[in-house]
């Protein structure tokens, strides 16, 4: 079939969908009268769309809530189907089966559950159901349906067999029905759905499985937390198939939905993963409201002008030439998107309910995830006031600081039930608390950093049951050693040492009986990362962040002194996780197929043995924390998203005049310390959407363009306006390891160092007169109080020291607009207070503002100044979650609350305009999951 033909079949089998079903075949009839092999080729798409109509994989499915219909349940609540799976509630109803909510017994969690009736052991149903099963647990990712498990159930009744598949349950609309009922999309609310689909459908793709019948029907919208985002989910592997091995190219036995083919497939015809890009383009399309994308013309009204060009390329009849990744496509879309001056905010909600063919969905607390034999239990989703450390070597118990106490204490897996192992009152939580927890391979102590304050901490051993808690090592500021991995025999520790001045980390062992230390020789100069013990313990293997960017190795040293390279391959970053069970595979983490994974390797007495085996394909944002003796992994996957708002206030009237408003719609999450430049039209921030090269982003107020400087650095953060605007200044760490501040310029991004972190004897950013001549920030030992540099001179001058009851650690410097006072934040912890304080830039003594008492404390970023220097803008946060902003006058006077939106506020700043401020939103969010069998 010729292009041409193509497009003429497809003109006229869309007319013919638009006919009611009764008058399709009269109307392909008269059409292609005169061309009987385009009207053999309408007839036979017209017959597969109705045999499709009726698949069971296809039922006629509603919102997901109870049915209101005269037919009842076929298995009412209560009933247990196959011996495993109780009946919730009734969802859908179908041809030939119903959809429930139901709690698997097995795995105590809950579930969907569509029961098949009708069904014949030997038929090309259950095949399909079969082979659904089979390509679609090979995938595990947040944007595709997970399908569990295929079992049926005798029913004594009526002497039958019902087939049993169990699902992901997610709740939300079908795309489709959203389209219906709200009609077509922007392409600003479009794009994140768009991205979503993406990253699902190359996830199927990089498991090795054409999906073949993506279409608006097969995408849930899943409702997702507080805010009420929607995240797009790939559904429906009815009609996938897998590649063949060592081609790309497979034959489709049947064809999927035909309006939604591409060439290959309606020619039954070898496909590829291209011809899901066909459909998805079409899908893009139907989401915008726009003609399909073989007629658009550039400058289609619901989308830039270069969307349709990249959606016309997918439409290309020859396959080669479309683009041949998914994700390749939306990042196209992402970085062609002409956005308008007007800063558009995303789609506030898409609140819907809804369940399709293969339902599915999120069970907020207790979902599974299945791939290959492996089943991922989210267990609970971490808050502010725990954090989870270390699992037990059986897994039945979870290390955790209690943030209200700072005590260790263990949580039941199972029940969640809390036992508490360390007894610090509650209410005195400070600085102090339990952290670096690692159990014993025995799983009866635990090894652990307490800290009394910032600057004084031990490392201790108790036992697992809460008894024979006692002192291995006195930390301190030149030699603090931070527990990593226990030796086999339970006999060492293996410790990072560390100082607070960010010299060099090195590794020891320390002796569980006596807390003695015995350094370990690592050739100098070597950047390391994580480390564990060796197999058998006479060696360590740790991991080693090679210079220039160019990613990590994994090396194991023994204690005689031989230095082997295990894991090396390019620029891949890997990393230890730890071992197998059995000791003999070193787990470890690399991105050596483009996206973080788990990998495991076979080490012997002679290295790696054979090829790295890949266990887990999808790891982004994993954070391991223990393997059991069972070959379980214990994770935590963290969702943190930072962004910059904007607000506008009126401060005389201690009020707000317009709402908190995102300033980047791209890449939300990604965004954090803002600062204006010195006239306010410009605004400086950080953006960390690409790991691999950190960015900073200057935001022109006056028109909402973007200029976005990249570093070829590990990161660069906390950017600060110098010299009127002509620079800025920077933290910052090289791909050789090289920290400090770097001077970059404004206009072309050059950045250099200005002086090291070692040098300027200060790790944190400190604050910039506008000239860039004069630098206020704290010694890394902080107890030597606050400073200021001439940089021209080199003059340094002591400008506070802190009394031994006070801690001026925190981040929270602000020097006023006509350069002559510095805000500064003191802590007592005995007392539970936090103070603002004063001090001359010249020098001179200080003195106290305003002092808060917890539960309230002043965060990060906390102080910023009115343009005419006589007041302080500063935020009170309660229980490190809400935030009020409060006007403080500097003459000591009384302050006053501004009227604010309740919301977490860090790194609060007034621009000279004296009525927009600038800060950023922390939201932090993370998930504790255990993935069961992986190994």
């Amino acid at each position: 079939m010729t292009p041409e033909r193509w497009e003429k079949l497809k003109e006229i089998f869309g007319s013919a969908l638009e006919c009611e079903p009764a008058e399709r075949e009269a109307f392909v009839r008269e059409a292609a009268k005169d061309d009987p092999e385009l009207l053999s080729e309408l007839l036979r798409l017209l017959e597969e769309s109705d045999r499709d109509s009726k698949l069971l994989s296809r039922p006629a499915l509603t919102r997901a809530r109870p049915l209101e219909s005269d037919e009842g349940p076929r298995f009412p609540p209560a009933t247990v189907l196959a011996g495993r799976f109780r009946i919730v509630r009734l969802i859908a109803r179908g041809g030939m089966g119903e959809v429930y909510e139901a709690e698997d017994l097995e795995l105590g969690e809950r579930i969907a559950l569509k029961a098949i009736r009708r069904i014949a052991p030997d038929s090309e149903l259950l095949a399909l159901f079969k082979k659904e099963v089979q390509l679609a647990r090979r995938v595990t990712h947040p944007n595709v349906c997970r399908i569990f498990d295929l079992a049926q159930h005798e029913d004594s009744v009526n002497g039958t067999t019902i087939m049993l598949l169990s699902m992901e349950l997610l709740e939300g609309y079908t795309l489709s029905e959203h389209l219906r009922e709200t009609g077509p999309l922007n392409f600003r609310d479009a794009l994140p759905l768009i991205e979503d689909i993406a990253a699902g459908l190359q996830a199927v793709h990089d498991a090795g499985i054409i999906h073949g019948d993506l279409k608006p029907g097969n995408v849930m919208l899943a409702s997702q937390g507080s805010e009420g985002k929607a995240r797009a989910v790939v559904m429906d592997f009815g009609m996938a198939l897998p590649a063949t091995p060592g081609s790309p190219e497979s034959s489709v036995s049947r064809g999927g939905t035909p309006e939604y083919l591409s060439p290959e497939q309606a020619q039954r015809g070898p496909v590829t993963p291209a011809a899901d890009v066909y459909s998805f383009a079409l899908m893009i399309a139907d989401m915008l409201g726009v003609p399909r994308p073989s007629r658009l013309k550039p400058g289609a009204a619901r989308m830039p002008s270069r969307w349709a060009r990249a959606l016309r390329r997918c439409l290309e009849f020859e396959p080669s030439r479309r683009y041949g990744r998914p994700a390749e496509l939306a990042a196209t879309l992402r970085r062609t998107a002409d956005y308008r001056r007007r800063a558009w905010r995303r789609a506030a909600a898409i609140t819907v309910a809804a369940t399709i063919g293969i339902l599915v969905a999120i069970v907020v607390l207790g979902r599974t995830e299945r791939s290959q034999g492996t089943s991922s239990l989210l267990l609970f989703a971490e808050e502010d006031s725990v954090s989870v450390r270390s699992p037990s070597p059986d897994g039945r118990v979870l290390a955790m600081t209690s943030w209200d106490t700072g005590n260790l204490v263990l949580r039941d897996v199972k029940t969640g039930s809390i036992r508490r192992l360390t007894h610090q009152p509650p209410g005195s939580r400070t600085y102090a608390g339990g952290f670096n927890v690692r159990f014993s391979p025995d799983g009866r102590q635990i090894v652990y950093v307490w800290a009394s304050s910032r600057t004084d901490s031990e490392v201790r051993v108790i036992g697992a049951d809460g008894t024979g808690d006692r002192l291995l090592y006195n930390n301190s500021l030149e030699r603090s050693a931070t527990p990593l991995d226990w030796s086999p025999d339970g006999t060492k520790i293996l410790v990072s040492l560390g100082a607070l001045d960010n010299t060099a980390r090195q590794l020891a062992t320390m002796s569980v009986a006596n807390g003695s230390m015995q350094p370990i020789q690592i050739s100098g100069g070597t950047q390391l990362g994580s480390a564990v013990f060796g197999a058998d313990g006479n060696s360590i293997v740790f991991t080693v962040r090679k210079a220039k960017n160019l990613g990590g190795e994994i090396h194991r040293l023994t204690f005689g002194g031989a230095d082997v390279i295990l894991i090396s391959s390019a620029s891949n970053n890997d990393s230890v996780i730890g071992w197998s069970p059995d000791r003999r595979r070193l787990i470890f983490s690399s991105d050596r197929r483009g996206q973080s994974g788990i990998w495991a390797a076979t080490v012997s007495e002679g290295g790696v043995e054979g090829e790295p085996q890949e266990l887990v394909p999808d790891a982004q944002n994993w954070a391991p924390l223990g393997i059991t003796r069972s070959g379980g992994l214990f994770y935590r996957h963290d969702a943190d998203a930072v962004d910059v708002y904007t607000s506008v206030l009126d401060l005389d009237g201690g009020r707000m005049v317009s709402a908190p408003q995102r300033v980047m719609d791209r890449f939300v999450g990604s965004y954090a310390y803002p600062n204006w430049s010195e006239d306010g039209s410009r605004l400086l921030f950080g953006s960390s959407h690409d790991r691999r090269q950190p960015s900073l982003v200057i935001h022109d107020m006056r028109n909402g363009k973007n200029k976005e400087l990249k570093f070829n650095f590990r990161n660069i953060s906390r950017a600060q306006w110098v010299e009127h605007g002509r620079a800025v200044m920077a933290l910052g760490e090289t791909t050789d390891g090289v920290q400090g501040h770097f001077r970059i310029n404004s206009s072309t991004g050059d950045a250099n160092l200005f002086r090291s972190s070692k040098d300027l004897e200060a790790d944190t950013e400190g604050v910039w007169s506008s000239d860039g001549k004069t630098h206020f920030n704290r010694f890394s030992d902080f107890r030597r109080g606050i400073f200021s540099l001439n940089v021209e001179t080199g003059e340094r001058r002591i400008l506070y020291v802190p009394p031994p009851e006070l801690d001026v650690a925190t981040e929270n410097l602000a020097l006023s607009p006509d350069g002559r006072t510095l805000a500064f934040h003191a802590r007592n912890d005995a007392a539970k207070s936090a103070s603002l304080m004063l001090v001359p830039a010249n020098g001179g003594e200080p003195r106290t503002l305003l002092t808060i008492h917890r539960p309230e404390a002043f965060i990060f970023g906390s102080f910023t100044w009115t343009p005419d220097s006589r007041q302080i803008l500063a935020v009170r946060t309660r229980d490190n979650r809400v935030s009020e902003i409060w006007r403080v006058p500097a003459d000591g006077s009384t302050p006053s609350k501004i009227d604010f939106p309740a919301m977490r506020i860090a790194c609060l700043r007034l621009s000279p305009d004296g009525k927009t401020i600038a800060f950023m939103r922390p939201q932090w969010r993370s998930e504790m999951w255990m993935i069961q069998n992986f190994l």
